[in-house]
């Protein structure tokens, strides 16, 4: 079992915690352009709220996918992301870079 940890950054340093399950995909912007936005416009295709387009190009850089693609989580750059096990270690460091 996996949890993504995300801690955001701001006036006070928020940790929230996502269950992943046994599988997950990684999909990184630079790495997969195409699977990066269609997982993004996946993300964001139901939600009435305005998009900022920047958020493609300059915030997010990185999806993490779970639950067979029902579950999609989108990595901004301004915070800090960790993969973690069932233990607490971490298996993957995902903060941008």
């Amino acid at each position: 079992m996996y949890t993504l940890t995300e801690i955001a950054t701001g006036k006070e340093n928020v940790s929230f915690h996502q269950k992943l399950g046994e599988r997950f995909s990684i999909i990184e912007r630079e790495v997969s352009q195409q699977e990066f936005e269609k997982g993004y416009n996946a993300l964001y295709s139901n939600n009435e709220i305005i998009i900022d387009e920047r958020d493609i190009n300059q915030n997010i850089y990185c999806l993490v996918v779970s639950e067979g693609g029902k579950s999609i989580h989108a990595l901004k750059k301004q915070n800090f992301y960790y993969i973690v096990t069932e233990n607490g270690t971490t298996f993957k460091n995902l903060t941008f870079k």
